[in-house]
């Protein structure tokens, strides 16, 4: 679980990206969950929108 992620994602651009190269390395391999908790919900939103629901 990663709160305040917007303002992680402030101080570190590159943290999306880091996030989702672990993710794609980590499919297949077990199950994972990512939490991310914030109270920007559009820039949420724009981080997660090609995620499938």
């Amino acid at each position: 679980m990663l709160d305040e992620f917007p303002e992680m994602v402030s101080t570190s651009a590159e943290l999306p990206g880091v996030l989702r190269v672990f993710l794609d390395r980590a499919s297949g391999r077990g199950q994972h969950r990512l939490l991310l908790c914030g109270s920007a919900v559009c820039r949420i939103s724009g981080l997660v929108g090609g995620v499938p629901r």
